[in-house]
C-alpha cells in the first residue's frame, strides 16, 4: 500500500528543492541585473560625462538665475531712487518712461 506519509515526505523534499532553485534564479538575476553594466569601461565612462555634464548646467544655470535676481534688485533700486528724487506731480510721466523703456527691452 501507498504510504502518504512517505509521498508528503518526497512532496516537502521536492518543495524545498523548488523553492531553493527559485532562490537561487533570482539570486542569479539580481546579479545579472546590478553587476552588468558596472564592470564594463564604456558604460562607467558614459556616465561620468553624463555627471559632468549635468554639474556643468546646474552652475550654468545657477549663474543665470543669479544674474537674473542681480538685474531685478538693480532694477528695483533704480526705480526706487527715481521714485524717492521727483516730485509726486512727475511721478506718473517717470514711471511711464520707465514701463516704456521696460517694453523696449522685452521685445
Amino acid at each position: 500500500m501507498i504510504d502518504f506519509d512517505d509521498v508528503m515526505y518526497y512532496v516537502r523534499m521536492y518543495y524545498r528543492v523548488a523553492i531553493g532553485i527559485v532562490i537561487l534564479v533570482a539570486l542569479y538575476l539580481a546579479i545579472w541585473l546590478f553587476k552588468g553594466y558596472g564592470g564594463r569601461e564604456e558604460v562607467k565612462a558614459t556616465i561620468d560625462e553624463i555627471k559632468t555634464t549635468t554639474e556643468v548646467h546646474e552652475r550654468r544655470a545657477d549663474d543665470i538665475i543669479d544674474a537674473a535676481k542681480a538685474k531685478e534688485v538693480a532694477a528695483s533700486n533704480e526705480v526706487k531712487k527715481a521714485v524717492d528724487t521727483t516730485s509726486d506731480d512727475a511721478l506718473p510721466d517717470i514711471l511711464a518712461g520707465l514701463l516704456a523703456d521696460y517694453r523696449k527691452q522685452q521685445r
